[in-house]
């Protein structure tokens, strides 16, 4: 009986791995993963202090922060503090960005720092 040349068998099983590892969304968590962690965020982080306003919840609930942040932080994401972007920049803590919006007063026609705002977009679509 001949033996297989372990080789290929090893080879095939790596260029697998690489396969799933590649194409498996954001290191490994899904979509919905993370769609569960930011509404527990929401749920917690905002709603649960002191943040009311209906349409900052629903553009914070709805605004996948995870993918503006580099893959090493992404896990982080959802978490209650800022987090780094780059360049010696941060994207803020998703309460402070809710606490803003709805002291702000943003509407559908609001303009911050001549940027529009999260809320806005949200806001236009309700």
């Amino acid at each position: 009986m001949q033996s297989r040349d372990p080789v290929p068998s090893l080879f095939t099983t790596l260029i697998i791995v690489v396969m799933v590892t590649a194409t498996s969304p954001l290191l490994g968590q899904s979509e919905a993963k993370f769609a569960e962690q930011r509404q527990a965020m929401v749920a917690r982080q905002l709603a649960g202090r002191d943040i009311d306003d209906p349409l900052v919840l629903k553009a914070i609930g709805t605004m996948p922060r995870h993918r503006f942040v580099p893959a090493d932080e992404r896990r982080n994401s959802y978490a209650d503090r800022p987090l780094p972007i780059g360049y010696g920049q941060t994207i803020s803590q998703p309460y402070i960005v809710a606490y803003m919006c709805q002291e702000a007063g943003i509407d559908a026609v609001s303009r911050v720092n001549g940027t529009q705002c999260l809320v806005r977009a949200v806001k236009s679509r309700a």
